[in-house]
């Protein structure tokens, strides 16, 4: 056997050797990085929640004014109804109307002409100013929902199938927050949580299913996903479904299901209630 034979199989066992200690080695690091991108996609989405959660309520959604509140800026309140006063007149209503919708006396109404009257300059100016807070705010929002939204994007590119952030991206494309609506992205991402058993991201593609929004709309699909959702005691998908077998759409009329998955939804609800009020 010449030399170079002799040499063959030692060289050979060497790599093999070597192949054998590598692979372990590498299929650890490879579990370390998976536990290590699925750490911080959590963290991108506790990130973006937080700023979700702490976004101001959009201003430009107009809240009914109560101009019986107590608060401790009494003359500001009764400024605010006096502006919403008399552009509820400039849009159309009669007086009677806009005092009906703000809850208004007599006393109230002559408050409000009299500040229209004598005061123009300044209710002008309050005016003013409440439009820059409310332009403030509405920055302020969509700033921190445009984070929000970075981070959950940021999240999923570490763990593509986390279902918790395959559904909170859903909710940023639905709702617009963040980034532009978009009802057929929004129905995507949702179907890829709702496929890995995310309960709320199943309710809400059944109820896209159920109105024609981002798919096409089909109600026995709809009922299929709401039941899947119901059957995990999503409350919304409860109620729906219960709806669904209410009148009939998507499954067949049965007022027994119905009342059975509108009792669970309601029973559900309570729970969650009970609970709230203990913490």
């Amino acid at each position: 056997m010449s030399a170079e034979e002799k040499e063959s199989p030692a060289l050979v066992r060497t790599r093999a050797s070597a192949l054998t200690s590598a692979g372990p080695k590498s299929l650890v690091e490879r579990g370390r990085d998976l536990l290590r991108n699925k750490e911080e996609a959590a963290e991108w989405l506790r990130k973006g929640l937080e700023l979700r959660d702490a976004a101001p309520d959009d201003p430009r959604v107009r809240a009914p004014i109560n101009p019986y509140a107590v608060t401790s800026a009494k003359e500001e309140t009764k400024l605010r109804i006096a502006i919403e006063y008399g552009r509820l007149i400039k849009l159309g209503d009669p007086a009677e109307v806009a005092a009906k919708k703000l809850h208004m006396t007599g006393e109230d109404q002559e408050y409000a002409k009299a500040v229209h009257f004598f005061m123009p300059d300044a209710l002008t100016k309050f005016a003013d100013d409440e439009e820059r807070r409310i332009r403030e705010l509405v920055r302020k929002r969509e700033e921190m929902l445009r984070e929000a939204f970075c981070c959950f994007e940021n999240g999923l590119e570490l763990d593509p199938i986390h279902p918790e952030l395959l559904c909170r991206l859903g909710d940023s494309y639905y709702f617009g927050h963040g980034i532009n609506r978009n009802e057929e992205k929004a129905a995507d991402v949702y179907r890829r949580a709702a496929e890995r058993g995310h309960a709320e991201a199943q309710c809400a593609l059944g109820v896209l299913y159920s109105s024609g929004e981002g798919v096409e709309l089909d109600e026995a699909v709809a009922a299929v996903w709401l039941r899947k959702a119901a059957e995990q005691g999503n409350s919304d998908a409860q109620l729906f479904l219960g709806l669904a077998y209410q009148s009939g759409r998507g499954v067949p009329n049965d007022d027994a299901m119905a009342a059975f998955w509108i009792r669970k939804a309601s029973e559900r609800a309570n729970e969650t209630s009970a609970g709230e009020n203990t913490h």
